[in-house]
């Protein structure tokens, strides 16, 4: 009997290492693309690490943010990619109910790429052209799915397009868009 018993404890034990080894391989394997492809699309912890992992010298951030907006600085997510164009993308979240209340999408002015935001139109009320320190953008203001205020701005700055989309007043965004503009 106690051979049987140490038997089935043998049994078990085997599978659970089997499991085990199994898991760990298939990590592994997982996590083998991302030490030899280091550019292409992933979670970072900072601009800082953006610039010198990927060498993307220019990254517009924001300058002013208004405190109405009651976002969290520093932003708790980036996303970035070198491959197969330049891209990079900002989430910053509301503090007190954690939503994301505005997005900074960076891309590659030389591909025809518009990312999806995590902040979406449910109606779109109003689009224009208009002006932000001489460069032509567009303006969309509309509502979010759940009815709150949403406002759009894009424009291209250098070699990059840049769209900024929040849970905000049209004036907030463009203010925003302003912050992001180098002075000359």
């Amino acid at each position: 009997m106690n051979s049987r018993i140490l038997r089935q404890v043998k049994m078990i034990l085997s599978f659970v290492i089997l499991i085990a080894s199994l898991v760990l391989v298939l990590k592994l394997v997982n996590w083998i693309p991302s030490l030899i492809d280091r550019e292409s699309f992933r979670k970072f912890n900072s601009i800082e690490s953006v610039r010198k992992e990927l060498h993307i010298e220019k990254i517009y951030m924001p300058v002013y943010l208004p405190e109405d907006l009651n976002l969290e600085w520093p932003h708790q997510e980036i996303y970035a990619q070198k491959k197969p164009f330049t891209m990079i993308i900002t989430h910053f979240r509301t503090r007190d109910s954690k939503d994301i209340g505005m997005t900074i999408h960076q891309v590659d002015a030389s591909v025809n790429y518009m990312p999806e935001s995590k902040i979406k139109f449910g109606k779109v009320k109003k689009e224009s052209r208009i002006l932000i320190k001489e460069r032509e953008g567009i303006l969309i203001t509309g509502s979010c799915g759940n009815e709150s205020i949403c406002s759009q701005i894009i424009w291209k700055e250098g070699d990059f397009v840049l769209i900024v989309t929040g849970k905000t007043f049209q004036r907030d965004i463009i203010r925003i868009a302003m912050s992001m503009i180098p002075e000359p």
